[in-house]
Parts: C-alpha cells; sequence; structure tokens
C-alpha cells in the first residue's frame, strides 16, 4: 500500500469516525432537549357535559347548524366562533332551537333547562370557540357582574352600540330583511 492511499484510507476512517460522533452528539442534544409529550386528561364531569352537549346538539341542532357546526345554507348559521355565551342567549331565552325557519326567531318560553343549556353551550365552545358566559366563583352565570356603576358610560355604549336597533328607549323596532330588534325589557 502506498502512502498515497494510506493517506487517503486514513482521511476517509476519520471522516466516518467524525461524522459518527457529530451524529452521537445531535441525537444525544435532541433527547435531551425535546419536552416530554403533554396528554390531554379531561375530568370526568366535563367529559360528560361534552357527551350531553353532543347528544342535544345531534337531537335538536344538527339539522340547521351542520354536523361541525358550520352552518346549513339556507336553514341556518355557523356556530363557529359564537362561543358559550352565544348559545346560553338565544337556548335561555327560547329562541333556539327554532321550530320555523324564520328570519329572527322570537323569545319564547326556553326548550332546554339550565344543566342541558350548560351542555350545549360547553360542547359549543369546546369544538367552535368564542366568548365565555360570565360566571360567579360557584360557577352560576354572574347576572350581577353584567350590571355597572357607572351608568353615564352606560348610557353612552348604548347610544353607540344598541340604539340603532333597540329605539332609543329600548322598545325595539323593526329592521330589514324581515328581522326585528326586541325590546330590552321583554
Amino acid at each position: 500500500m502506498s502512502d498515497k492511499s494510506r493517506r487517503r484510507l486514513r482521511r476517509r476512517l476519520t471522516g466516518a469516525a467524525l461524522l459518527l460522533v457529530g451524529l452521537s452528539v445531535a441525537g444525544g442534544l435532541a433527547a435531551t432537549l425535546t419536552p416530554a409529550p403533554q396528554v390531554a386528561v379531561a375530568d370526568q364531569s366535563q367529559s360528560a357535559l361534552l357527551r350531553t352537549g353532543q347528544q342535544l346538539y345531534e337531537t335538536a341542532c344538527i339539522t340547521c347548524h351542520g354536523a361541525n357546526l358550520q352552518g346549513v345554507q339556507g336553514r341556518g348559521p355557523s356556530l363557529i366562533g359564537v362561543g358559550e355565551a352565544s348559545v346560553f342567549f338565544q337556548v335561555s331565552t327560547g329562541r333556539m332551537p327554532a321550530m320555523r325557519g324564520e328570519a329572527q326567531a322570537p323569545r319564547k318560553a326556553p326548550t332546554f333547562d339550565g344543566p342541558q343549556i350548560d351542555a350545549l353551550g360547553a360542547y359549543v365552545q369546546a369544538h367552535g370557540g368564542g366568548p365565555l358566559v360570565p360566571r360567579d366563583p360557584n360557577g352560576e352565570v354572574a347576572n350581577k357582574s353584567l350590571i355597572g356603576t357607572d351608568l353615564a358610560r352606560g348610557g353612552d355604549l348604548f347610544r353607540l352600540n344598541c340604539a340603532s336597533c333597540h329605539n332609543f328607549t329600548g322598545k325595539g323596532g323593526a329592521l330589514s330583511s324581515g328581522k326585528y330588534a326586541p325590546g330590552l325589557t321583554d
């Protein structure tokens, strides 16, 4: 074997050894620095609430709002992003589930009771996201926390955001496309 052949062999073996060491170091660092997989563990009460909500949704809502909350053309809007708060309002005031394909469902006695409304809201929240219902520390709907003490600021907000539909006095009135703004004392 000539000197030239030995040098070439030595270079190749040295290169292979360095590559092996480099890969070993990189693998060790990756194993050390990679975080452990996160496993979501839902508590049993939340799982039961979501199962109940899914059953209610599949019974009373899926026809108009679709299997994935995406809405059904000509029947009902998407529920993606409306959140638990919208479900609470629409269902607790009896506007949903709607019995007829009206432009706007009127207020009536609710079809579901409080725990059912909570379950339906939790299901829509889990699958579509959006605003949550404000709750007190006991988990009850925080109606009292919704009443502000700054009447002047509340009046300004009402005039800017609500009066154009609900009327300056809050009595409601007709809107376009067959809709109406309900009175706020209803």
